[in-house]
């Protein structure tokens, strides 16, 4: 059974003006469509399949924001693994998942700051981060020579899928 496809795609296109997730962010409801989600879910699942072409299983680290159930969505639409970090676990828990699962990409939600995390981390990774915001450790880590970074916002067409509707 490919969860993607039997659940969620088809709920997408026999419903894709239906409220699929709701959230509560910084104190607004955030809701999104069977239709928005499949959109953020298959520009960042592009992106996957570019940067993980061996299907290895991809970490996603942070709260429960919005960006880990799209994380997740696009993961499992590149058909690749999915290994969720809790950032409320001790670094060194994460970092024995990291190791096992020998994964290259790191998706990180909105709120999140892998830094403890990475700098305990030899192996090199592209970090992902899915946030809206423009944390300070984005650019700390920007300027590292061990680690990829990317920021949601410079992926092309990615700017209008987070025109979120509030309300």
């Amino acid at each position: 059974m490919n969860l993607f496809n039997d659940t969620f795609l088809s709920s997408a296109n026999q419903y894709p003006n239906n409220i699929a997730l709701v959230t509560t962010e910084h104190g607004q409801v955030l809701k999104f469509t069977y239709q928005k989600l499949l959109r953020i879910s298959t520009l960042w699942s592009q992106y996957l399949n570019r940067l993980n072409p061996t299907k290895a299983p991809i970490a996603i680290y942070g709260r429960k924001k919005w960006q880990m159930y799209g994380a997740i969505l696009a993961s499992l639409q590149s058909k690749a693994a999915y290994v969720p970090l809790n950032n409320k676990q001790a670094v060194a828990k994460n970092m024995a998942i990291l190791q096992q699962i020998l994964c290259s990409v790191l998706l990180v939600a909105e709120g999140a700051n892998p830094c403890d995390l990475l700098v305990m981390n030899d192996d090199k990774l592209t970090v992902i981060y899915l946030g809206q915001d423009n944390p300070q450790w984005l650019h700390t880590l920007r300027n590292s020579m061990l680690h990829d970074v990317i920021w949601v916002d410079d992926i092309d067409q990615s700017i209008e899928l987070f025109t979120i509707d509030r309300q």
